[in-house]
């Protein structure tokens, strides 16, 4: 019974969190209680570092939910490499300055910078506001340094904040974000990155399209230029910032793929030329690229060879129609699997277990020769 009342007064103590001791007297066990709140939970995200200590004092700062402060988490692993204190200690002088949770929220790194005190002395040299320069605390010190140190680099900064904006249709706070992560945009020569802007326009690249993928000012002008020909001279319809920052060798690939989907369709569109190669409605085509995104984006020469392929085979337009995914796999993993199953005695009458994936069709052709075997010893 003692021992019973014991366990009971502890987890109550436990649940409330309340600190205890117990000491030993002649007449058996003694409980004193210290009513005093402790919070074991806070204690720990103060002092220790770690992915679920950094979320647990986000939660706290910033008042926001849960998997948002998990989420900030993953993206910025130097949350985990701080303390709670300093985490704390530096949204303090966010409150202070009235840098709001917003701002900690989009730049979480503002939490984790050492001396934060002296970035944003550096910051107030700058001829615009705190909440808006506000993000340029997470840069390297010693750019910051550069950045804020002398007055000419100061009024050449401003100088390049507002040709951005002209040339790019940005506001002042947009620049200032673009700065942490494109840190090329404070040293760009700024001649070069209008010269970019103006040649990527004039092609029909938006300037949204542009701030979405800055990198693509970085680019000498020449190697843009080039870039835009060749996808004219093959005659891609729209240009998009990724052809001209991809590696040659993908880009060649994409240039060479879109080529031979020209040729092979025509003036066709895709879903009329399924309607005709599976010998369905285009509205039933459409549907079938709604069902299977992907084949908007497979090679028209890889399609082409797979639905021949089937037919091959003595697989009809209903069979495909049935299991569109069929037709992003390619002719040889397909024909593999086929004679695979047919050697095992199984009959071919659906597509479906041949788009599976590399581990489930193993665990499937496993198990059928498994109940092959055992037949066979069955019979014997």
């Amino acid at each position: 019974m003692v021992k019973m009342g014991m366990y009971i007064l502890r987890k109550i103590l436990r649940d409330n969190l309340l600190s205890f001791m117990h000491v030993k007297s002649q007449y058996g066990t003694v409980v004193s209680v210290v009513y005093k709140q402790k919070s074991n939970e806070r204690f720990t995200n103060d002092f220790k570092c770690g992915k679920r200590h950094a979320v647990n004092k986000l939660e706290e700062l910033l008042g926001i939910r849960r998997y948002t402060a998990l989420d900030l988490v993953l993206k910025n692993k130097k949350l985990c490499e701080v303390n709670g204190m300093t985490m704390k200690a530096n949204y303090d002088i966010c409150q202070k300055l009235k840098v709001s949770n917003e701002m900690c929220i989009k730049f979480p790194e503002i939490l984790v910078q050492d001396n934060l005190e002296e970035r944003f002395e550096m910051l107030k040299k700058l001829p615009h506001d705190i909440h808006v320069t506000a993000p340029l605390v997470t840069i390297k010190m010693k750019d910051l340094e550069r950045m804020t140190s002398m007055e000419e680099r100061r009024r050449n900064l401003n100088l390049r904040i507002v040709t951005i904006n002209r040339i790019l249709g940005t506001d002042t706070a947009q620049v200032y974000e673009a700065f942490v992560s494109k840190v090329f945009l404070i040293c760009i020569d700024l001649m070069r990155l209008e010269e970019n802007a103006k040649i990527l326009t004039a092609n029909g690249v938006t300037c949204e399209e542009i701030l979405h993928d800055l990198w693509v000012l970085k680019y000498n002008p020449k190697t843009i230029q080039q870039r835009i020909n060749i996808v004219k001279e093959n005659n891609i319809e729209k240009i998009k910032t990724w052809m001209i920052r991809s590696k040659r060798e993908i880009f060649e690939n994409y240039v060479k793929r879109r080529s031979e989907n020209k040729l092979i369709l025509g003036n066709y569109t895709l879903a009329e030329y399924l309607s005709e190669r599976l010998d369905c409605s285009v509205d039933e085509a459409k549907g079938l690229m709604v069902k299977m995104p992907a084949l908007m984006n497979k090679s028209m020469k890889k399609m082409d060879e797979i639905i021949d392929f089937l037919y091959s085979q003595g697989f009809r337009p209903y069979h495909i129609c049935r299991v569109p995914k069929i037709l992003l796999h390619s002719v040889q993993t397909t024909s593999k699997r086929i004679r695979e199953l047919e050697k095992q005695g199984m009959t071919m009458d659906s597509l479906h277990m041949l788009t599976k994936s590399q581990k489930q069709y193993m665990q499937f052709y496993e198990a059928l020769v498994k109940s092959n075997q055992q037949k066979l010893l069955g019979t014997k």
